[in-house]
């Protein structure tokens, strides 16, 4: 009953009331992001992959991709950093083979 409670009480409660709905709102806002950051990485891997059958940068594709899901899951930023890790092997692979064939010759 209002007439117990001294108005204080009333607005304490009401800042309670604002505090859990802007800490409700946050959760929300969270949850949706990454909705649509799941959302989006999944559709441009998804065109990646027909790309890689289809004409068009499908590997650039994927990786950007993997990217944007990297932005939100710890599996995504391992596996983009492996494939960084295997581009730079690679690289220094075809470095080495063509410095070594310039040499012999």
């Amino acid at each position: 009953d209002r007439t117990t409670l001294p108005p204080s009480a009333y607005i304490a409660g009401g800042v309670f009331y604002v505090q859990w709905f802007l800490e409700y709102m946050e959760v929300i806002k969270r949850h949706t992001r990454r909705a649509l950051v799941t959302l989006l990485g999944l559709v441009i891997i998804l065109g990646g992959m027909i790309m890689l059958v289809a004409p068009g940068p499908g590997l650039l594709t994927l990786i950007i991709g993997l990217t944007v899901l990297a932005t939100e899951y710890i599996w995504a930023r391992n596996l983009l950093q492996k494939a960084k890790d295997r581009y730079e092997a690679g690289k220094q692979k075809a470095l080495d083979s063509f410095q070594s064939k310039s040499g012999k010759k």
